[in-house]
């Protein structure tokens, strides 16, 4: 919370706790965050919206899509990421953290094949928490959140809007509920 991030319990599955109502628990008060049953909780969760954060998620865990070669190919039409706050995950994926000046939705694998949006609405799991098997999210990058590029904020705008339905009843680029 001293750095600006509103921060709420999750459990060791990454969810908020039962009975709270999760990212919108988020806050930066002292005394709410003390009261918070944090006692239950495996780790810390970081409210993106509230926080001004787009967090990019970098996902490897589901072969054969690897996160980190879509997002060489933006780097390679774009330019390199700002230096700015980055976390690994348990997963070896991670959290590129950035600050945004706009809403921005949601979305995965809509600016690139494992390669997820939180944002407006949305949480990460914060370093040093650790998930159900004990592997810590761990800072490596331990930078202030520079501001998101046009280009990653326009991918993510623009891809969300050319959204077209899947047989699943879901939407491209957006993760169906309870998954």
């Amino acid at each position: 919370a001293e750095q600006g991030f509103f921060v709420f319990p999750v459990g060791a599955d990454k969810k908020p706790l039962a009975g709270s109502s999760g990212w919108k628990d988020g806050t930066l008060d002292a005394g709410k965050i003390a009261a918070m049953a944090w006692g239950r909780a495996a780790g810390i969760g970081i409210a993106t919206g509230p926080s001004g954060l787009l967090v990019l998620d970098v996902d490897v865990k589901h072969p054969p899509v690897n996160g980190y070669d879509s997002l060489d190919k933006l780097v390679a039409a774009h330019g390199q990421l700002p230096v700015s706050r980055c976390v690994k995950t348990p997963s070896d994926g991670g959290h590129y953290y950035l600050r945004r000046a706009s809403e921005v939705p949601e979305s995965a694998s809509v600016v690139g094949d494992g390669l997820d949006i939180k944002a407006s609405t949305g949480y990460v799991v914060a370093d040093g928490s650790r998930d159900a098997e004990g592997k810590e999210y761990r800072l490596i990058v331990d930078e202030p959140c520079a501001p998101a590029p046009g280009w990653l904020v326009a991918k993510a705008l623009n891809g969300h809007t050319k959204k077209s339905a899947t047989s699943n009843g879901a939407v491209d680029g957006e993760i169906p509920g309870g998954q």
